[in-house]
């Protein structure tokens, strides 16, 4: 089982993301960061304004508590940061007391627990409160929230003629390419077709789930029923077909489009005379929607998503997407995704540059460590 897992994933690194990378962005500032003629953003740098992550050390005792407008965290000399930079609200990035996460020692020792989203005054310079709190002696580390985009799909007519299933050199034919440069995947289904036990979680734009070449694919809660209750008892209320962390509410519906192309690649179902074939003939997609209705998502939704994804029985996670800047917390949501045996599969351009997107950096940095990457 565990090497067509990791088959699945190798097969999907190849098919989906021989793309265009892009730039990340902040979702609640001006729309001067995208630009409408190419698509993509134009900030690199951008985070969410008015807010930032924070994860304390192991020997930090804190504990949240507000009188009034004023936050305390039984810490003196982080009150006084908190003071002096406006905090308004700070939670949990990953409520463990409510998500209820599949391996609490795992979560723990990770320290996702210890992890924290601080809102402040929107006049506060988030770059001066990162740096603050970094000096701290109780903080492990604090960065913004950053701001990363998918990455590009073609949306040439010709995109659905597979070459990269099986190449005869003739096809698109208006670019024809060489003969058997290909994943030889006709070669591959005589051996393999896929089992439906393996879960592949899309994190994406969502995915459409009334698709006709999807419908039949799309994983499905078997402990949830739609009655506002949580009944699998994970946190997330009528999570029947995944999760929305861009609105937060259970309805992972693709509203872009770039999920559901993604996931036809993947999974599409095959031999029924419709649309495309999935390379996998009887994985189950799982929609985990962590990209907004214009493409950009913020880090927090996607190692929220990587935590779902991975507690929820994902195999393989698919995320075709990046950030320009690094991030502990997302490395954070990598490591636990890992430690529950995922496959994680990101994009990594296509546009001849040196540049490292993020998540695919943390992969490159545990291969370069000789661990765990896939």
């Amino acid at each position: 089982m565990n090497r067509k897992i990791v088959a699945i994933g190798s097969i999907i690194l190849l098919l989906c993301f021989s793309v265009l990378p892009v730039t990340g962005h902040d979702p609640s500032s001006s729309s001067t960061l995208y630009s409408n003629d190419t698509g993509t953003l134009v900030d690199e740098s951008a985070f969410v304004s008015a807010e930032f992550l924070v994860k304390f050390t192991h020997d930090a005792a804190v504990s949240f508590s507000s009188s009034g407008n004023i936050i305390h965290s039984g810490i003196s000399s982080l009150d006084s940061l908190i003071t002096e930079f406006c905090v308004q609200n700070v939670e949990r990035t990953f409520p463990g007391e409510r998500i209820k996460p599949k391996n609490i020692c795992l979560f723990t020792a990770i320290g996702l627990d210890r992890i924290y989203t601080f809102e402040v005054c929107e006049e506060v310079d988030i770059q001066s409160a990162v740096a603050a709190f970094e000096r701290n002696p109780f903080v492990e580390y604090a960065e913004p929230n950053f701001i990363g985009q998918a990455h590009a799909i073609p949306n040439d007519p010709m995109f659905n003629v597979q070459w990269g299933l099986r190449n005869d050199g003739t096809n698109p034919p208006n670019h024809p390419g060489t003969a058997d440069a290909d994943i030889d995947a006709p070669e591959a289904w005589d051996i393999e077709t896929g089992e439906s036990s393996v879960i592949v979680a899309m994190l994406d734009t969502g995915v459409d789930w009334d698709h006709p070449d999807l419908s039949a694919r799309i994983w499905n809660n078997a402990d949830e029923t739609a009655n506002g209750i949580d009944d699998d008892g994970n946190g997330y209320i009528d999570d029947i077909r995944g999760w929305d962390f861009a609105n937060n509410d259970n309805n992972p519906m693709d509203d872009h489009g770039h999920g559901t192309v993604n996931a036809g690649i993947v999974g599409a179902s095959t031999n029924n005379g419709v649309g495309v074939a999935g390379v996998d003939w009887h994985c189950k997609l799982m929609p985990v929607k962590v990209l907004n209705q214009i493409n950009w998502g913020q880090y927090s939704w996607w190692a929220s998503g990587l935590q779902y994804a991975a507690d929820n029985g994902a195999k393989v996670i698919s995320m075709s997407m990046g950030g320009t800047n690094p991030s502990q917390t997302l490395k954070d949501a990598v490591d636990y995704a890992y430690g529950l045996n995922c496959v994680i599969v990101v994009s990594m351009g296509n546009d001849n540059s040196n540049t490292v997107y993020y998540p695919r950096g943390v992969l490159e940095r545990d291969r370069s460590g000789g661990n765990r990457y896939r």
